[in-house]
């Protein structure tokens, strides 16, 4: 299991990043290279008012590799706020 800022992710030997993004839906990676692969799939997505203020709120399933963890995939769950 990893942590990072906004997101829970489960760390995954032998598997493809491609076979765990098929399984979670995720039909189009956003990188898929010698270097990376990350693909995401957006699960809800609302926008709120609030007062003169404007929540964006992004909970999405995620699948990625890292430099830092070779032969290894990330698949998890992010939440993101933004207020403009």
């Amino acid at each position: 299991m990893a942590l990072a800022s906004s997101a829970m992710l489960a760390v995954l030997d032998q598997v493809k990043p491609q076979d765990a993004a098929q399984r979670l839906g995720i039909e189009e990676a956003l990188r898929d290279d010698d270097f990376k692969y990350m693909a995401m799939r957006v699960a809800h997505h609302t926008q709120e008012q609030v007062g003169s203020s404007t929540h964006n709120t992004v909970i999405s399933h995620e699948v990625s590799t890292v430099i830092t963890h070779p032969g290894q995939v990330l698949v998890g769950c992010s939440y993101h706020v933004n207020t403009y």
